[in-house]
């Protein structure tokens, strides 16, 4: 018996997706933590929610940034939200709809590994109190995306490759 194993194809730099440096964020810090408990809700008072806001905007700007320049690199900028934009969900099924059929599996994967990875890292910053870090989370998406694309999700490796071909 032989076990055929199919590599996932990599760019030139050895990578799921190659990316450049990211611009710095903003300044953010995460709220720290009390002890072992969760952090505070928002407040029901309205001059106490601006670091709530604050708090959202910061991830909103930061998860922005993360799907800006992943969409770049895949030549797929016609996807970003607009920024009148303010739910996930409509924007997803709008990109969905805007490509072709044979790539809307890929985009799928892709969409659902991006958003998995900006949610793992934005608690990191708010339980674990990490920095916020672009790069580390286009290296997850890039580590991850390599292995989803070795467990066999291969419409996302076609859109991944196709769209990293020369001339695409």
């Amino acid at each position: 018996r032989h076990h055929h194993h199919h590599a996932a194809k990599t760019t030139s730099a050895g990578s799921f997706i190659a990316f450049a440096p990211a611009p710095t964020p903003p300044a953010y810090r995460a709220p720290r933590r009390r002890g072992k408990e969760a952090p505070a809700p928002p407040s029901r008072n309205p001059r106490m929610r601006k670091p709530y806001t604050t708090c959202w905007w910061a991830v909103f700007s930061f998860s922005h940034q993360v799907w800006a320049l992943i969409f770049q690199q895949l030549g797929l900028l016609q996807l970003m939200p607009e920024p009148s934009a303010t739910r996930f969900p409509g924007w997803w099924r709008k990109s969905i709809a805007a490509v072709p059929k044979d790539v809307r599996n890929g985009l799928n994967s892709l969409i659902i590994l991006v958003a998995w990875e900006v949610w793992k890292h934005c608690n990191a910053c708010v339980f674990d109190n990490v920095r916020p870090n672009i790069q580390e989370v286009l290296r997850s998406v890039n580590t991850e995306g390599g292995l989803w694309c070795l467990a066999g999700a291969s419409k996302l490796q076609e859109l991944v490759l196709r769209s990293l071909a020369p001339g695409a």
